[in-house]
């Protein structure tokens, strides 16, 4: 049996088609592969910064909590827990921070811890018994708000977090 250039023709025709879409087929499969893997890396890295943040969070409200014991009249805390001890871990919760760091450098936090830090400090310092104007509890407790507020506030920024 002899084929005909037409039938010749058309089975060309039929390839091509079938060899066109099996090409756009791979190729899509390709291109969604690449946006999914794309994808997935961003949310991991999202979940990697929301991790930091909150680890950041958590460790930074607990230092404060233990910086607080520079504004009692007699040392309650354990070794551990000691005001200069508490700035140290903050200061490494800071600096420690892989997926955030340069958002926490943009933000100043470093600066910021910085400035909590010498208030503790001034508080350790020792006084007259009539010097006015010293570090008060209260005024501490303040400025750790401030910091936690703008933290936060900062935190929600970065991850695109509406509130």
């Amino acid at each position: 049996m002899k084929i005909t250039p037409e039938q010749t023709f058309s089975i060309l025709l039929v390839a091509e088609g079938g060899l066109i879409g099996l090409i756009s087929g791979a190729l899509g499969a390709a291109v969604n592969s690449l946006f999914a893997s794309r994808r997935e890396h961003r949310r991991w890295l999202f979940d990697q910064k929301r991790m930091e943040y909150k680890e950041l969070l958590d460790g930074l409200r607990e230092c404060m909590e233990n910086m607080s014991g520079a504004f009692l009249s007699v040392n309650v805390t354990k070794p551990q827990n000691l005001p200069d001890v508490a700035i140290d871990r903050g200061n490494i919760l800071i600096q420690g921070r892989i997926f955030v760091g340069p958002a926490l450098e943009k933000f100043g936090i470093q600066k910021r811890w910085d400035e909590l830090a010498a208030y503790v400090i001034e508080a350790e310092t020792p006084r007259a018994p009539n010097q006015r104007g010293c570090p008060t509890l209260t005024s501490f407790g303040l400025k750790c708000d401030a910091f936690e507020n703008d933290l936060n506030n900062f935190i929600r920024k970065d991850l695109a977090v509406k509130s």
